[in-house]
């Protein structure tokens, strides 16, 4: 780690940029049925993609 980066670390800069819930909001918007939460395709919605919604 270079001196630069080691004193942003320790100004406190860092905490003050990132809420302390980040990990759950991100994990529960992001990573919910989701291809990077389980490495599949999102769930399709009903009705969504079929000829019948398109005409």
């Amino acid at each position: 780690m270079q001196a630069w980066q080691q004193n942003i670390l320790e100004s406190g800069l860092v905490e003050k940029t990132v809420s302390e819930d980040f990990d759950t909001l991100f994990s529960n918007f992001y990573l919910t049925n989701t291809y990077l939460a389980e490495g599949k395709d999102s769930q399709a919605q009903g009705g969504c993609g079929s000829t019948s919604c398109c005409g």
